[in-house]
C-alpha cells in the first residue's frame, strides 16, 4: 500500500469513528427527549428564594396567601400544628422579620426539593445501579472485561442510567446541589446527604467504581473515547492525547473553590447553566448549556473523560476518598515484565503513576484495560495496599521487542497462566 492510500484509508477510519460518535449522540438525545415525556416532572433547578412580603401583624394564613406559599410550608418553618397556622401571627410567635424570613426561606426550598423528585425513579435508579456495579465487580476482579465487553457495559449504563433513567440522581448532582443548596437557602436536603454518603461509600469500596461504570456522563464520554479506539482498544485512530495530571487536577480544584465561592457569597450555581448531564434532558438545554454539552462530547474523543478529569467536584472528592479504596489495582513486580503495555493502554496517565508509585496517582476508574492487556498476569484488582517496585525491577530495562522471547519462556512457568494465553497476549504488546 503506496503513502496515498494509506492517507486514504486514514481518512476513512476518521470518517467512521466520527460518524459513530454523531450517530450515538443523536440516539442519546432522542430517547433521552421521548423518556423525559414518560417520566415527567419539575427541572430539578435550585430557584433562589423570591422577595417575601411579611409584617408582624399578619396572620399567618395570610403569609402563606400572600408570599404564595402553602400552609403546610409556613407550618414547618416555625413547628406549628396545622391549626394553629389560620390564626397566628409573628408577633403573637415573637419571631422578628429577618427570623421569619430565614425559617420559610429554608422551609420552602426543602419543600421544592422533595416536590421536585421522582421518588420511584430513585428508587428503582438505585436498586439497578447495586445490581450493575456488582456484576461489573465481579468481572473485573476475574479479569473478564475485555474491550468488546467493556464498551457493552458503558453502553448499558448510559442506556440504563441516564438515557431511560434521566440525569438525576448523579454523582455530581449530589455534591453540587448540597453544596449549592447549602449556600443559597442554607439548608441540607436529607436524602441528598444519603445518596452523596452512599456514592462516597463506594469510591471507598471499590476505588471510584461508581465513576468508572455508574456514572451515565463518565460512561457517555469513554464509549466515545473508546470508538475513537482500534479493536484492540489501544491507539487512537484520531490522535488522542494524555493531558498531564496537574493541569487537569488543577482547573478542577479552581472549578470547585469557584463553584463553592459562587453559592456561599453570591448565591450562584456556577455550573448549573453548562451542567453536561442536561444532554440527558435536551429540552433543558438552553444554547449556553448545549454548546457546553457539544464541546464536552466532541472533546471525549481525543481526551478521556475530560468533564471528569477537568471540572466534575465529585471528580475531584472521589479522586481523594479512592486513596484509601479497599479495592484497587495492584502490581506483581515479581511477574512484570516492565514492557510497559499498561501504561499505554491505559487512557489517562494513572497507570503509568501506580506503576511507578509517583507521589501523586490521577484518577484511576478501573476499566481493566491493563489488566486485560498485561502478558503475565501481574496487575490484579485487589484488597491492600500497593506494593513498592524493588530496585531490580526499576533497574531493569524495558522494552516490548527485547523481551518478546524472554516473556514467552517466562509466563510457560507461573501458575495458573498457559503458554497458549500467556502468547496470545504477548502478541498484542508486540504487534
Amino acid at each position: 500500500m503506496n503513502r496515498e492510500d494509506k492517507v486514504v484509508e486514514k481518512l476513512k477510519k476518521i470518517g467512521v469513528v466520527i460518524f459513530q460518535a454523531i450517530s450515538l449522540v443523536a440516539v442519546v438525545l432522542f430517547i433521552s427527549v421521548v423518556s423525559n415525556r414518560m417520566w415527567g416532572g419539575k427541572p430539578e433547578k435550585i430557584e433562589l428564594p423570591a422577595e417575601l412580603t411579611l409584617r408582624m401583624e399578619m396572620p399567618l394564613s395570610e403569609v402563606a396567601a400572600v408570599n404564595g406559599l402553602s400552609r403546610k410550608v409556613v407550618q414547618k418553618a416555625f413547628s406549628l400544628g396545622s391549626d394553629e397556622v389560620h390564626g397566628k401571627t409573628l408577633g403573637d410567635l415573637g419571631i422578628n422579620i429577618a427570623n421569619a424570613e430565614v425559617s420559610l426561606r429554608k422551609a420552602q426550598a426543602l419543600s421544592e426539593q422533595h416536590g421536585s423528585k421522582n421518588w420511584i425513579k430513585i428508587f428503582s435508579k438505585f436498586a439497578l445501579w447495586l445490581v450493575f456495579l456488582l456484576v461489573v465487580f465481579y468481572l473485573v476482579l476475574r479479569k473478564k472485561v475485555t474491550p468488546k465487553l467493556r464498551k457493552g457495559m458503558l453502553a448499558s449504563s448510559l442506556l440504563i442510567f441516564g438515557v431511560l433513567l434521566g440525569s438525576e440522581p448523579n454523582p455530581m448532582g449530589t455534591i453540587k446541589d448540597t453544596i449549592t443548596l447549602l449556600g443559597i437557602s442554607g439548608v441540607i436536603f436529607p436524602p441528598r446527604a444519603i445518596a452523596l454518603s452512599v456514592f462516597l461509600l463506594s469510591v471507598i469500596l471499590a476505588n471510584k467504581f461508581i465513576c468508572s461504570w455508574g456514572c451515565h456522563l463518565g460512561g457517555f464520554q469513554d464509549l466515545l473515547h473508546r470508538l475513537n479506539r482500534g479493536k484492540r482498544d489501544r491507539r487512537g485512530i484520531i490522535p488522542q492525547i494524555k493531558p498531564p495530571f496537574w493541569l487537569s487536577n488543577g482547573i478542577r480544584i479552581a472549578t470547585f473553590a469557584a463553584m463553592t465561592g459562587g453559592a456561599f457569597l453570591w448565591a450562584f450555581d456556577l455550573l448549573e447553566p453548562i451542567d453536561p448531564f442536561r444532554v440527558f434532558k435536551p429540552t433543558h438545554l438552553s444554547i449556553i448549556g448545549g454548546a457546553a454539552v457539544l464541546l464536552v462530547l466532541a472533546a471525549s474523543l481525543v481526551v478521556y473523560r475530560p468533564w471528569c478529569s477537568f471540572f466534575c467536584p465529585f471528580g475531584l472528592v472521589g479522586w481523594l476518598g479512592e486513596k484509601i479504596s479497599v479495592f484497587k489495582i495492584k502490581i506483581d513486580y515479581g511477574n512484570c515484565p516492565k514492557c510497559n503495555a499498561c501504561v499505554k493502554v491505559c487512557p489517562s496517565n494513572a497507570m503509568d503513576a501506580i506503576l511507578y508509585r509517583d507521589k501523586v496517582i490521577p484518577d484511576c476508574y478501573t476499566c481493566g484495560a491493563c489488566m486485560d492487556i498485561c502478558p503475565t498476569d501481574a496487575i490484579t484488582f485487589g484488597v491492600g495496599q500497593r506494593d513498592r517496585p524493588t530496585n531490580e525491577w526499576l533497574e531493569m530495562p524495558m522494552g516490548k521487542v527485547r523481551f518478546k522471547e524472554e516473556i514467552k519462556e517466562a509466563v510457560s512457568t507461573l501458575n495458573g497462566v498457559s503458554p497458549m494465553n500467556s502468547a496470545k497476549k504477548i502478541e498484542k504488546i508486540v504487534a
